[in-house]
């Protein structure tokens, strides 16, 4: 895209929180559908706090089962604010299995 001003993100509200992540971890565009689940899992941050600890964590946002184990959701992965690089299922880093 040679003008942003024509792209369909930028029409997309993007709090700074979200511009700062976008910023650290991502070099290229999204898709419009990339960055609107981020707005929606920034939005949800806002409201579900990230817990001082893992007893805290709270299921379906954080986290749900799979098979007895702990699968970490996407807002549990945004709000950590860092990847592992493990390709996890839910990453919103990139780097997805």
């Amino acid at each position: 895209m040679t003008n942003i001003s024509e792209c369909q993100c930028s029409k997309v509200k993007i709090s700074s929180t979200l511009q700062k992540l976008l910023a650290k971890h991502f070099d290229n565009c999204l898709c419009l559908n990339c960055l609107e689940e981020l707005v929606e899992i920034d939005r949800i941050a806002e409201v579900v706090p990230f817990p001082a600890d893992n007893k805290n964590l709270v299921r379906k946002y954080h986290y749900y089962m799979d098979a007895g184990r702990f699968v970490f959701t996407e807002l549990y992965h945004y709000q950590k604010d860092y990847c592992c690089g493990n390709k996890c299922r839910h990453c919103v880093y990139g780097n997805k299995s």
